[in-house]
Formats: C-alpha cells, structure tokens, sequence
C-alpha cells in the first residue's frame, strides 16, 4: 500500500526502547521543547516527556503553574555537557571524563539527577591522579560528600610535590581546603612547595575578586593560613631570595625568622619550626599465613623487588612465633648489601608479625630490582602462602621475584618477609 513504510525502511525494527528514544532525539523526530544553549546560541530540540520522567526539575518546568514556553534559552550552559547531560536522560549513558566532570556534576545538581550525581563522585574516586585530586577534593567539600573528600586528601598529602606545584588545580580549591592542605602535619612535600603554592592560590584569589596583587592584599587573603606554613623548616637561601622578598612578611617576622633557621634553638619565631610528620607506608605481599618457618644463621631468607616510584626503605615486616606466646629474635638484615645490621626483637605470636626499622632509611630508585635479605636466629614463626607478585600500595606498584641470595628457601609463593616499611619520596 502506497504511503506506509516498508518493512526494510521502518527504522523501529531491531531497536530496544532506549535505541528508539535515541533515534527519535538524534534525528529530531516529534520534538515538542526547544534548547538556545550557550553563547553560540546552538539549537538543541528534544522531548519534555522524557526529560519529565527523568528529572523533577524538568517536571516542573514543563507542567508546573510558572510552566515555560516551547523555546528555552541557557546562555550560561555549554552546548557540549547539555548534550551529554540529554543524552544521560535517554539512555542513562555519558562519558565522564576528568575535563568534563565538573560541569557534568554542576548540571547534574540543577536538574535533580541523583544518579549521575552519583556517578560522578564515583568517577572521582577512583580515577584520582595529580590532575584530579584537588578537584576531587573541592568537589568533596562543596558537595558534603566526606568520603571522597578524606580520599582526596590522602591522596594529596601523598603526591602533594607533585599535586601543590599544579598551579592550575590548586587555584580551583576554595581558603578552607587551601588550609586543610597547608595546615596538615602529615603532608609530604618541602616547605618552598607549601609557600609557592600558597602564593600562586592567592595571586588567583586576588584575580577573582578584583584586587591588585600585594603583599598587603596577599596576606589578607591568605589569613591565618599563612601562620601554618612552617618557614624555620627552609634554607637560608630560599628564604631570603624567595619568600623575604615577596614582601608578604613583616620585617620583625622576617628577622625572628631567619635567626630560628640559622639558629635552631632559639625559637625565636612564632611560625612553627617542628618538621611535618611523614606517613609511614606498607606493603604486604603474603596475603595469607600458616604452618612454620625454621631458621638456621647460616641460611639467609631473601626476596628481589623493584617499584615504580621512588621511596625511602624503613624496614621490613617479619613473621612472629608460632609455637610460642612470645619469642627472641636476632636479626641481620640488609638491602642490596647496603645498610647492613643486627638488632634482637622480642614478637609476640598473637601479633603474627613484626617490624624491624632500618637505622637509617636507605634510597630506592624506580625500576631498579633490590634484595632484601635476613638471616634469622630464633624459634619457628609463622610463614606467609599464596604470594603475590605484583601489589599496589598506597599508589606505589611493587613487583616482587625470587633471588639466588633466598638460601633458606622463602619465594615469591611462601617464606619470610612478608612486606616492606616505606615513606614516599616527593
């Protein structure tokens, strides 16, 4: 019959519901609602049926008492994410990605879509990098969402050499995340990065409110976070060259200062002078125990590794006793030879193992395979199972192997040396 659609030419057929909804928005078929979006003023059709069912802000848009016309104008809207976010109402698809996320999320707060508000936080837990973290962190914050928000900062006290020194994320931070950061005693980083940092987030600051750049607006807007950063911590030469002549410091502070960095004991500042506290790190690669562990001081237990950053060694993670409430070890231990000691530790067995700290933290270089060997002198402990040879901690990947050094028989599958200490090198 002449005017129906063909079998070959109807373009429902194959289509699920969702593919249908797609088809008839992308092609513009029976749109009934008009976007004027962005200052390109892009034309955008689609269809208040489905944008009802999806979101209540729509809903009221459409048939509430104050309802609005066919034709919708958002100047203030990117064309881009609009159509991400329409694509999202009829498929309950987007593509996330760390440039758009935080439009997406804005937009998916306005139109009351909680599942892609969701979906965003989600995004930004898990695809934490030096890029994201500080936006992850201020997300966190203005959205109330504590949990990413303790991620974001962990991660930042951890690569904060790397994260502070992007002047573009760290000027994206509202002044109490700002001094969250400068404030922590834990973070890992020199104290000329925290001060760059702080300038650079203060120099934005004065931008975005219309005001000159002074010492004098700067230290206004820094407030008391200013009073966290830990000058005495510096070297004599960056703080004259670097921080004195910025101005941002009175010149009684200045002096008091640099007599503290000179002279230590004095104590003569009121800026604090007492070193951030790192964070001690672990890696475990047995992730089970069991049956026992012999010694002999002529045999050594050994195991080769290698990461992919560089961190400081601390000590090891040993085995306790497991025929004994409480047992006295002697150990020798070492790295690649270096570093080379013997302390005697008493382990209790309901701990299942114990630390041995290094005397003094021995440098590891990325991509470089290390030996850690110890020679054992002490009743039979327990003895790790099902070893892995690849473990992520605290985003540092370990790669763990056998060595020939292993003469009491620990590998990769079992033995001794169920993990390492380690600090992160910023």
């Amino acid at each position: 019959m002449e005017g129906n659609p063909t079998e070959s030419s109807d373009w429902r057929k194959g289509k699920a519901l969702v593919e249908c909804h797609m088809y008839m928005w992308t092609n513009h078929i029976a749109c009934d609602v008009i976007f004027v979006v962005g200052t390109e003023k892009e034309i955008i059709p689609a269809h208040k049926y489905i944008l009802i069912t999806r979101s209540s802000v729509f809903e009221a848009m459409f048939t509430g008492p104050f309802s609005t016309t066919r034709e919708i104008i958002l100047s203030d809207t990117d064309a881009v994410v609009f159509k991400d976010i329409l694509k999202f109402l009829y498929s309950d698809e987007i593509d996330v990605s760390s440039e758009n996320v935080t439009a997406i999320l804005i937009l998916a707060e306005h139109y009351s879509l909680h599942n892609l508000e969701d979906m965003c936080f989600q995004f930004l837990e898990s695809h934490l990098s030096t890029q994201t973290a500080c936006t992850a962190m201020e997300t966190g914050h203005a959205y109330e969402r504590s949990g990413l928000w303790e991620i974001a900062v962990d991660y930042i006290e951890m690569h904060a050499s790397e994260v502070l020194q992007m002047t573009s994320s760290v000027s994206n931070l509202c002044h109490d995340c700002l001094h969250r950061l400068i404030s922590s005693a834990q973070i890992d980083v020199k104290e000329n990065v925290i001060f760059n940092a702080a300038i650079k987030w203060a120099e934005s600051e004065c931008g975005k409110r219309g005001r000159d750049v002074t010492p004098d607006a700067l230290r206004d807007i820094l407030g008391d976070t200013l009073f966290h950063i830990r000058f005495p911590l510096m070297s004599p030469d960056f703080f004259v060259n670097s921080v004195s002549r910025t101005g941002l410091l009175t010149e009684v502070e200045r002096n008091a200062i640099l007599e503290t960095i000179l002279c230590p004991k004095s104590k003569s500042s009121s800026f604090s002078g007492e070193p951030r506290k790192f964070v001690v790190r672990r890696v475990s690669r047995y992730p089970v125990h069991g049956e026992e562990w012999k010694y002999d001081w002529s045999y050594d237990d050994a195991v080769a590794f290698k990461c992919d950053r560089k961190i400081q060694v601390l000590g090891c993670i040993l085995y306790g006793p497991k025929t004994e409430a409480k047992a006295e070890y002697t150990i020798k231990a070492s790295i690649k030879g270096e570093s080379q000691f013997t302390t005697t530790v008493e382990a209790r067995s309901d701990d299942v193992t114990y630390d041995v700290m290094f005397p003094n933290a021995l440098n590891v270089d990325a991509n470089i395979v290390y030996t850690m060997t110890v020679t054992i002198s002490g009743p039979p402990s327990f003895k790790g199972l099902c070893g892995m040879t690849k473990v992520v901690a605290d985003g540092v990947t370990f790669w763990f192997s056998e060595t020939s050094r292993s003469t009491n028989h620990t590998t990769t599958a079992s033995g001794q040396i169920p993990g390492i200490i380690f600090k992160i090198v910023t």
